[in-house]
This record gives structure tokens, C-alpha cells and sequence, in this order.
């Protein structure tokens, strides 16, 4: 047969997709065709196929969603856009897109990969990947301010949680000098009135740490002064 796709077959030995074409009908359809073996698998004996209806592909991707704003874009083994978002890119190139050289050399060499890309001026984020062995490939695509949503959600959260523990660490901080500063304060106006000669006072501080013993050693010496005038 001289018909391109049978050629193909022989070099591939395996399944193939051919590029997409009308039928006699208008139908724009994509063949799927295998070869049939001999039994030891030397020599192909004929081939089976079957036609698939780019518009059931149409149907099947879009019914597909990734996050909000992002999408998917599947190509032939060429480059012709199968299946667009935008129905007039259908059956366009990749070459005719607006869109960054990475993403066609990805596309042309059928390198799967991630990648930061430019689609019609806008940055996208997004990944190459090949459809099973049909050297078919699909290319996603989420804009960059969706693609940081989630980034800067939880800066967000990290930042709150940053500053709700600084304002917990601050207040226990002030609570725990005032716990510290009272007694002293406390300590300092009884030392003024001993000082004045007022034994009359109570030294008694509540406190159950190092201020406190030395609240009680002063109130002790009070007792002691009394005791010796």
C-alpha cells in the first residue's frame, strides 16, 4: 500500500495514531491502527484499525477541570492541536501559538516536563506529558496567580501564626515582670519605712521565690528589732 500511515507501521511494528483528517462525511477523525503478526512475529500479515471522532475527545477533555482557571490542551504527534480551550486553536500548530519557545520544543521533541511558560503574555505553570506510546502529548496550563494561591495562603497562615505566638510570648513576658516587679516594689517601700524607724510595718510579701525568702528574712529582723529596743 502507499497510503503514509501503513509505512509508518512498518518502521513503528507497534499501535499507532495518525495525524487527524476528514472523512468522506466531514467527520474530523484520528485512526487508530495495529498490526497483525505471523505467528512467530517476523512479518506483519495486515493490519486492524479503527476511526475516533476528534469530537468525542472534545467531549472527554472538556469535561475535565484543573483548579479554577487552568486547562489542558492535547496534540498530535505534530503538533496539531486536538483539543483546545478556545475552539478557534483547534487544528492549529503548536507553531502558530503565542506561546514560549520552551513549550514548543518540548512538544516537538515529546519531552515530558514542568514548566514556567508564557501563553499570550500571561505566565503560566504547567507540564508536558506524553499520551501512553502515541507520542500524542498534553500540556496543562494554571496561571500564575492561581499557582501562588496556595503559596501565599499559607505564608498567610504561617505569618498569623507567627504573630499571635509573638503577642502570646509578649504578654507572658509583661504578666511575668509584674509578678517580679510588685514583690520588689513591695520590698523597696518597707525598706523605706524600717529605715524611717517604722518597726510597726509588716514585711510580709507573697511571693514563693528568692523575694519572698528575702521578705521573710526582713521581717524577721523587724521581730529582732523590736525585741532589742
Amino acid at each position: 500500500t502507499t497510503r503514509s500511515w501503513y509505512q509508518e507501521i512498518l518502521d513503528a511494528k507497534s499501535t499507532i495514531v495518525t495525524e487527524p483528517y476528514t472523512t468522506t462525511n466531514g467527520d474530523l477523525v484520528a485512526s487508530v491502527i495495529s498490526p497483525i503478526f505471523n505467528e512467530n512475529k517476523s512479518k506483519i500479515l495486515g493490519v486492524a484499525g479503527l476511526d475516533l471522532k476528534l469530537s468525542i475527545l472534545d467531549t472527554m477533555m472538556s469535561s475535565y477541570s484543573l483548579g479554577k482557571t487552568g486547562y489542558y490542551v492535547l496534540f498530535s504527534s505534530e503538533g496539531t492541536i486536538i483539543y483546545h480551550p478556545n475552539p478557534d486553536n483547534i487544528q492549529k500548530n503548536v507553531s502558530d501559538l503565542n506561546i514560549s519557545d520552551n513549550i514548543k520544543a518540548s512538544l516537538s521533541q515529546h519531552k515530558a516536563g514542568f514548566y514556567k511558560y508564557k501563553s499570550n503574555g500571561k505566565s503560566i505553570y504547567g507540564y508536558t506529558s506524553e499520551v501512553g506510546n502515541t507520542d500524542w502529548m498534553v500540556l496543562t496550563g494554571l496561571p500564575s496567580r492561581e499557582y501562588k494561591e496556595s503559596y501565599y495562603t499559607i505564608l498567610t497562615i504561617i505569618l498569623v501564626v507567627f504573630i499571635i505566638a509573638g503577642l502570646i510570648i509578649i504578654l507572658g513576658t509583661i504578666k511575668t515582670s509584674k509578678g517580679i516587679v510588685k514583690p520588689l516594689e513591695q520590698l523597696e517601700k518597707i525598706a523605706d519605712e524600717i529605715a524611717q524607724g517604722n518597726l510597726e510595718i509588716d514585711a510580709k510579701v507573697e511571693s514563693n521565690d528568692e523575694i519572698g525568702q528575702v521578705a521573710a528574712s526582713l521581717d524577721q529582723t523587724v521581730v529582732r528589732l523590736k525585741d532589742y529596743i
